[in-house]
């Protein structure tokens, strides 16, 4: 009994106090010649990490997982994936239920949702000097680029027919053909695109006759509509990540990317939650995410990395704006967040 009594009052004395665990906050400013090792330390009585994404299973996120897994076999890796506003429904019950769950975010389309809930914080990590300035903020960084545009289905769309610029699909031929998504990477970030690219004069006369020919709004994922398209549900879908046409027509799908001018570009981001369980862990990985490795995996996946040093697969040239030599908008996501209302109001407005 004494000698517990003894061991424990060790224990709570100066100089024998145990560490407390890491939170998201420390880690997000750990910094110094020893971050590493610290959060491998940490990491090790974390055991595991969660990963929530919108990347394709198979394609990406599984293959990023096993990656990481291997470099750190101390780390199981738990993900999730879910799209724009399922993945912020996600998100926000487990914040209020005071369970949240993911310690690394990688999406499209939601940093300035996510900001405003308080969900995320801001971070810093040596994993961000290889990339440039406009591909970075205080609380993300692009994790991978995105190319939006049209996709129409080949069996549907005579080459005569295929449109050859935005405007085109406002001909009353594509009346009850067209498709797209009313997530917010669908519609509505279309909308401020075009009303960028467009200035906002011109854009409303397009989207006024764009809204005469009936433009199926779905609640399901791009990656959903372009399989619609394909399936003949639908002739064109408005607002592809481009990629996914090439990938599917390269396994025989009767699909097309069309790369109108201008070409749409967006990026994924990796986001920090405000107070994601495993913290180092989370953190590790989000460095993998964005270290030459982790942006080589994206590349193998058919997506476009952001990492400037990787470069994407020849097979996505033509929708890759320098390649092809078509115009680009990239909307970086301050914009997006600026815009998002307005460009909300005019999708209720014409196309609901």
């Amino acid at each position: 009994m004494h000698k517990l009594a003894l061991i424990a009052g060790l224990l709570v004395a100066p100089g024998f106090a145990l560490a407390a665990p890491m939170t998201a906050s420390d880690v997000a400013t750990l910094a110094g010649p020893d971050r590493q090792a610290k959060l491998e330390a940490c990491a090790k009585d974390e055991g595991k990490v969660t990963f929530y994404s919108s990347l394709i299973v198979n394609q990406a996120l599984r293959p990023i997982a096993s990656a990481f897994h291997a470099k750190y076999p101390y780390i199981e890796v738990g993900y999730v994936r879910e799209t724009g506003g399922g993945m912020m429904q996600k998100l926000t019950t487990e914040a209020r239920a005071g369970r949240p769950v993911a310690s690394i975010i990688e999406a499209t389309g939601i940093d300035a949702i996510a900001r405003q809930a308080g969900l995320i914080i801001p971070f810093k990590t040596p994993a961000t000097d290889a990339y440039p300035a406009e591909y970075k903020g205080t609380d993300w960084v692009a994790s991978r680029m995105s190319y939006f545009g049209p996709s129409y289905n080949t069996n549907l769309v005579k080459k005569e027919d295929v449109p050859k610029d935005w405007t085109d699909l406002a001909d009353p031929k594509w009346k009850g053909k067209l498709v797209w998504s009313s997530e917010s990477t669908g519609a509505p970030l279309m909308i401020t695109a075009l009303r960028k690219a467009m200035g906002e004069e011109k854009a409303m006369a397009f989207f006024t006759a764009l809204a005469k020919n009936n433009v199926a709004s779905v609640s399901v994922n791009q990656r959903q509509v372009v399989n619609m398209v394909m399936a003949g549900e639908y002739a064109i879908s408005l607002d592809a990540f481009l990629h996914h046409p090439i990938i599917s027509a390269k396994a025989g799908a009767p699909v097309a990317a069309l790369p109108l001018a201008p070409i749409i570009a967006t990026n994924g981001s990796v986001l920090f939650p405000k107070n994601g369980p495993q913290p180092c862990s989370g953190m590790l990985l989000l460095d993998f995410i964005l270290s030459k490795e982790g942006q080589e995996i994206m590349r193998d996946a058919e997506y476009f990395p952001a990492r400037p040093d990787v470069a994407p697969l020849p097979i996505l040239d033509p929708v890759l704006p320098k390649r092809a030599n078509i115009k680009e908008l990239f909307l970086d996501p301050a914009v997006i967040a600026q815009e998002q209302q307005r460009s909300l109001d005019i999708y209720q407005q014409l196309f609901r």
